[in-house]
């Protein structure tokens, strides 16, 4: 069986510490891991523009600047899809905890001390945060080209958030999403969006089509409505009457 192989970037100015990681991952027969080794931010935002790595590990305090501005210049809007970055500190433990409070806000995977190291601490850090990331952006993909689709489509089609009140009963629904062919046939513009249902279009109470759409939530039953009539004023000024055929889960 072959043994995945993995581009570690290690942005550290320690030769010791370098070391130390290489030691710990050659220890684990697992995985095989390319490693690509610089002292300095500046080098490492480099090569991370010019190769493509799985995984970089950074100290947090490098003579050019610290781990934490590491990741933020990571994250610019040049630097595309980020690898997982972990962040090592030869800090104690008083400083610890705010470090890696504010680390995993930035978007580190992980805040580890040197002197906890171990083979298979540094390796399941790693292949945890390389797998999260890859399934960050396969959700994201995922997430594109469902908009697509839907963007494409003749057929209206919104996403609502019931809005409750304090004793939780629904009192409204907000518009979270409305493709283009539900936005001209409810002659609505994209600003619309994040608005209530109820406000848009009152007749939703006296037709008692919101009293269904709450049962929808409540009971996760669907509501299918062929050929239903519907009379409100679209656009804020004019009153039409629609045919619909409405499908709502």
């Amino acid at each position: 069986m072959t043994c995945p192989m993995l581009t570690l970037l290690v942005v550290e100015n320690s030769l010791a510490n370098r070391e130390l990681y290489r030691h710990c991952l050659q220890e684990n027969s697992s995985c095989v891991y390319c490693f690509l080794e610089v002292n300095s931010v500046i080098a490492g935002l480099e090569l991370c523009r010019k190769q493509e790595i799985d995984a970089i590990i950074v100290n947090d305090a490098l003579p050019d600047a610290v781990g934490f501005e590491f990741i933020e210049a990571l994250q610019g809007p040049s630097n595309g899809n980020c690898p997982p970055v972990i962040i090592v500190s030869d800090e104690g433990a008083k400083t610890t905890l705010q470090n890696a409070v504010r680390a995993i806000k930035l978007g580190a995977s992980d805040y580890l001390l040197k002197h906890n190291l171990t083979s298979q601490v540094l390796h399941s850090t790693i292949q945890s945060a390389i797998k999260d990331v890859r399934e960050k952006f396969q959700m994201r993909q995922s997430d594109e080209r469902f908009r697509v689709s839907v963007e494409n489509m003749l057929d209206c089609f919104g996403i609502y958030s019931a809005i409750r009140d304090k004793f939780g009963q629904i009192i409204d629904f907000r518009f979270d999403y409305l493709n283009a062919a539900a936005l001209e046939s409810n002659q609505m513009a994209p600003a619309d969006i994040g608005k209530s249902l109820c406000e848009v279009f009152p007749a939703h109470y006296e037709t008692g089509l919101f009293a269904e759409y709450c049962r929808v939530v409540e009971t996760g039953e669907r509501l299918i409505k062929e050929d239903m009539t519907y009379s409100d004023v679209f656009g804020g000024n004019q009153r039409l009457t629609r045919a619909y055929d409405l499908r709502i889960r």
